[in-house]
């Protein structure tokens, strides 16, 4: 019985499939299907004896797909991605051979065809680094690229399509490339010319414009960075500096919210490699419109309404502030802007008062501290008398006012009362009188 040997059809080729049963093989890639179109690709075998019939072993078909028993991968996929799959054969005598790993990417429909989308590639300067990008539209990525044609003289990245190196001698040189795409499209490019002049004479590079900078804190800045010397492009760098600096190509912005003297350095690189470091000072000025985080008083009184509520009295800064409680009575406690508590119960007649100390910061991170003195007033607690089998702690509470005291307003109410009636009674017997 002859050896039986799995082939696969690929790009219209019939190649070997590597099978070691003791390792995992790379799998075989089948020429890649689109999304939602019809697709066909035929496996074959050699050897064995009689008919081969193919069986699906192990893996992801791509949904829509399906092997058939002759070995042909066909349907209409309906998922997009990367699928693997295994795939064995046996003859009429029952040998076998495999499983095989097979692998399918599935592409969504291209946007269009494939196309070059270069004009022209950039000149170079002998002894000068050189890059550039070669760009194509429309087909399947990601792309592959090769040179088919000329020496470049320099590097090209076959998966990115980037030109580099350094060219190392005057001239023109006649190339032309190819890109193939993920579905095995192929297409040539054009002839590009490749122009190497010799070097030009540099002036010495430099950053040009002040060392120094005036800046307000809370008000943006904005400033432009300017190259002289060298050879373009160049690139520019924030080495080192403040978090509130930004750097987006040559333009440099800031929001400063700290005063004082700030360090920054800048680099740029030109096209040949060659680079130069600056430092900058940044001189950030109070402003003169913002008033400074400060806490006001050393009393505080409750809110009227909410006698278990103190307000903060801090002012300047940027709000929201932010309390934090550093000394003070276990039931007080801070809530954004207020401190707040459960008063006790049991507390002494007359007015009274407890120590605290409050840290207090801004938006900005600015940090005040009340000061040691800091107290907070507490509602009075008024005595009164107690009445019979209650005794005098019982019959004290807040706000509460003496049952002497309710008579008094009792008794003024009626005699109030009956000054109101009389006075009506007498008025109209006058009236009466008149009238007759």
């Amino acid at each position: 019985m002859s050896a039986l040997r799995v082939f696969a059809c690929i790009a219209g080729a019939w190649l070997t499939a590597v099978a070691v049963v003791s390792q995992e093989p790379e799998p075989v890639r089948l020429p890649a299907a689109l999304f939602s179109r019809d697709y066909s690709c035929e496996l074959a075998a050699r050897g064995g004896e009689g008919r081969l019939r193919f069986v699906h072993d192990g893996g992801d078909l791509p949904p829509g797909l399906g092997l058939d028993a002759d070995g042909v991968v066909a349907g209409r996929p309906t998922e997009r991605g990367r699928f693997r799959f295994l795939v064995s054969v046996s003859d009429e005598l029952g040998a076998r051979f495999g499983p095989v790993p097979y692998e399918i990417e599935v592409l969504a429909p291209p946007v269009g065809p494939l196309r070059w989308a270069l004009d022209a590639l950039p000149m170079g300067y002998e002894q000068i680094p050189y890059e550039a990008v070669l760009r194509v539209e429309g087909g399947h990525p990601p792309y592959r690229w090769s040179v088919i044609e000329g020496e470049p003289g320099v590097a090209l990245d076959a998966s990115s399509g980037r030109l580099h190196g350094v060219p190392g001698r005057v001239g023109r040189t006649d190339l032309r490339f190819a890109v193939t795409d993920s579905s095995g499209e192929m297409l040539p490019s054009p002839v590009f010319a490749l122009e190497v002049h010799e070097g030009p004479v540099l002036d010495e590079l430099r950053i040009v414009g002040p060392r120094a900078w005036s800046l307000v804190a809370g008000f943006g800045f904005t400033a432009e960075i300017g190259v002289a010397g060298g050879l373009a492009p160049f690139g520019i760098a924030l080495t080192e500096g403040p978090d509130w600096l930004r750097l987006d190509g040559r333009l440099l912005t800031a929001e400063p919210e700290v005063e004082g003297d700030h360090r920054a350095t800048l680099r740029v690189t030109d096209r040949t490699g060659r680079s130069v470091e600056e430092p900058l000072v940044l001189r950030v000025a109070a402003n003169p419109w913002r008033v400074p985080l400060a806490w006001e008083g050393d009393v505080l009184t409750p809110i009227e309404e909410k006698p278990s509520h103190w307000v903060a009295p801090v002012r300047g800064g940027t709000p929201p502030y932010e309390l934090r409680l550093l000394e003070g009575p276990e039931w007080l406690r801070v809530e954004g802007g207020l401190l707040r508590g459960d008063l006790p119960e049991e507390r002494s007649p007359g007015p009274s008062s407890v120590a605290f100390r409050v840290e207090v910061a801004d938006a900005q991170g600015r940090k005040v501290v009340s000061p040691p003195t800091s107290r907070l007033t507490l509602p009075e607690v008024v005595a009164v008398a107690a009445p019979d089998g209650e005794s005098g702690a019982d019959a004290q509470r807040e706000g509460d006012v003496p049952s002497d005291s309710r008579w008094i307003w009792a008794a003024a109410g009626l005699i109030s009362l009956l000054v109101a009636l009389g006075s009506g009674y007498l008025w109209g017997r006058r009236s009466g009188r008149r009238l007759r």
